[in-house]
């Protein structure tokens, strides 16, 4: 039976026979921690939605402490493109979203998150601080339930997106707050995904490529 810890969209990996193989942005010790767990035939990293790596995405009480520690800083939001959200932006929601949903190989999740929704007027001289995110967020903290939530950020560019809080950066400029991309994955993929062939054992001329190989998910089985 094939072991989990979920990582975030971009930090996939395979380990089998206790090789851990694992691209450069999953943290070291926490993969060498993973490894040593290890004493079965296969352990599977999986991509999901909302990840709960410590490292990858804010947590509220981080979010909390950089705002306590620079209440009169502007913030700003700056989405994966690189691209700013105007500077008048509000936070008008703070929500608590709790997710309990099944995968496609019936193994049953929870996540839950605190959720910012930033939007736009046409007050365009309005400017939102750093001490009055964390008034918005202290408010919020009956519902919240727990500041160890990660956090994230509903916008609206040309269709609403959340997106997941990476980074906090202070300058003289500011608060500047890292948004990253969030992607859809399948996280049955060692029932879902047919079996492929080690790297190594790869021949063109010994693959079929007309017969296909069905998936658990999607054929019923």
């Amino acid at each position: 039976m094939a072991k989990r810890i979920w990582l975030d969209a971009s930090s996939v990996a395979y380990v089998k026979t206790n090789m851990l193989l694992c691209p450069p942005r999953v943290n070291k010790s926490f993969a060498d921690t993973a490894k040593t767990a290890v004493d079965d035939s296969s352990f599977y990293f999986a991509a999901r939605a909302t990840d709960n790596d410590h490292r990858m995405h804010m947590k509220v009480t981080e979010l909390k402490k950089s705002l306590s520690q620079n209440p009169t800083a502007v913030l700003r939001f700056v989405l994966p493109s690189g691209d700013f959200i105007p500077a008048h932006a509000h936070v008008t929601e703070v929500a608590r979203i709790d997710k309990r949903f099944i995968d496609c190989g019936g193994t049953l999740h929870n996540d839950s998150l605190c959720r910012l929704q930033a939007w736009l007027s046409d007050d365009a001289d309005h400017r939102l601080t750093g001490g009055k995110l964390l008034k918005i967020l202290e408010k919020a903290g009956t519902i919240l339930m727990s500041e160890g939530l990660d956090v994230d950020v509903e916008h609206e560019v040309g269709f609403i997106t959340q997106f997941p809080l990476e980074s906090i950066e202070v300058s003289p400029d500011g608060i500047t707050l890292r948004l990253a991309e969030r992607h859809t994955a399948c996280l049955a993929m060692d029932k879902c995904k047919p079996t492929s062939a080690a790297s190594s054992d790869f021949s063109p001329l010994k693959f079929n490529f007309r017969e296909e190989q069905p998936s658990a998910c999607c054929s019923g089985k």
